[in-house]
Order: structure tokens, then sequence, then C-alpha cells
């Protein structure tokens, strides 16, 4: 089987990882050894991805079949779903103002508020520390 889009910018967990965390049964096993696995917030990015290209379907998706459009909706609503788990997961209780603005009768809310966030750029790291597929 051709493993090359399942592994692609994954890291590569061992055996034992999948055993720890009781992945046995599910897990898809490498032929050289090892499992592909990916951190969630990349999980997270290829949703949010998603979500940008299902804006523009002409442009992305320009000669979907009704099938393939079926499809997406599904992976859309999947997508949906892990955003939510993130966020309720995670629970950022910044709070966020709202503020007035001429093109609206009502308040938006005033995205530039502070965060407290993790350092990704150490994502990244601990992402690279791994051995790739």
């Amino acid at each position: 089987a051709d493993m090359n889009h399942i592994v692609d910018n994954n890291i590569r967990v061992s055996e034992d990882w999948v055993h720890r965390w009781g992945r046995d049964h599910e897990a898809v096993k490498l032929p050289d050894g090892g499992y592909p696995g990916m951190l969630s917030t990349f999980h997270e990015l290829h949703c949010i991805k998603r979500r940008y290209q299902t804006l523009s379907p002409e442009y992305y998706f320009p000669n979907a079949t009704e099938q393939e459009l079926a499809i997406n909706r599904e992976h859309n609503q999947h997508c949906l779903e892990v955003l939510r788990m993130g966020a309720t997961c995670r629970g950022d209780i910044s709070i966020i103002t709202h503020m007035w603005v001429d093109i609206d009768a009502r308040p938006i809310v005033n995205q530039t508020a502070p965060h407290q966030c993790v350092d990704f750029d150490k994502v990244m790291e601990y992402l690279l520390s791994y051995e790739h597929s």
C-alpha cells in the first residue's frame, strides 16, 4: 500500500507508544516499523485550511462531482468537530471586548485582545525532535 499520503508531514511513533495509549487495534503500522502520528495542533490547522477552501469552492474544487462535494461536506463536518473539541479542550479565557464600526449596526468583536499562547517555535522544535516518516 502507498503510505506517502498518510505519513506526509507526520511524526513516527513507536510501537511502545501505540501500546501505552491503547491504539494497537486501530493504528496503521508502517512497513519499515513505527506508526504515523500527528500533533493535534497540525490537524486543527489542516481543518482551518479546509474551511478556508470551502469558502471558495469554485477555486479549490472547480470540477468536483456531487459525490466529491458530499465527501467534502462530511470532511468539513469532521473538521468543525475537531475545531470545537480543540476550543473546548483549551478553554481560552482571554476576555474579548466589542467595538463599534461604521459598516455594521451592531458592535463586533475586537480581534486584538491579548491571549496567553504557547511558543509555536517550541511546538515546531518538539515536532522536529521526532524521526520524520
